[in-house]
């Protein structure tokens, strides 16, 4: 019986990554001028030229808002007819955006929800403070817990720390 349950589920899960038409970026960048890259995650396919054109259209259009973003507080943008919703935290600043598909399904209210997760989970890391030195002394872990949180097909699984926690720990 649990084992018609797991290939059940095993089967529903492949057929989700496999039809899953949106994706997640999720992107640490410094808040100065030059916007220097520190962590980059897609959750999904994107081709590579995609992925430049959007990145290089991302950071162009919401560079004129990084001053003024308020730390902690989301701030959201449509970039190539693309929501994204993005926050300043410890001088860095953190965008999630749904980058292929249905945007409909991804509206600022889900992706603002995905965002303050990941902040959850790297405040949780980042014991001293999230600060780029401190993100950076923790860049494996940091990418070990997005990717528990968020899956390889673009379907988030958990955004509490302790949860994703316990899926990284259990598969260590």
């Amino acid at each position: 019986f649990f084992l018609k349950i797991f290939f059940f589920f095993s089967f529903f899960f492949i057929f989700l990554c496999l039809y899953q038409v949106s994706m997640y970026q999720v992107l640490i960048t410094t808040s100065d001028d030059e916007g220097d890259i520190i962590l980059e995650r897609i959750y999904g396919k994107l081709l590579m030229k995609d992925r430049s054109d959007f990145l290089s259209m991302l950071l162009e259009e919401t560079q004129k808002d990084w001053a003024s973003s308020i730390e902690r507080k989301e701030s959201v943008a449509y970039v190539d007819d693309k929501i994204v919703v993005f926050s300043n935290v410890g001088g860095l600043l953190f965008f999630v955006s749904a980058v292929e598909g249905n945007d409909a399904a991804y509206d600022e209210v889900v992706l603002a929800e995905v965002l303050e997760g990941l902040l959850s989970i790297t405040r949780n890391i980042c014991k001293k403070g999230v600060s780029k030195v401190e993100v950076l002394s923790n860049l494996g872990k940091l990418e070990r817990y997005f990717d528990a949180a968020i899956s390889t097909c673009g379907i988030v699984m958990h955004l509490t720390y302790d949860m994703v926690s316990c899926m990284v720990s259990g598969n260590s």
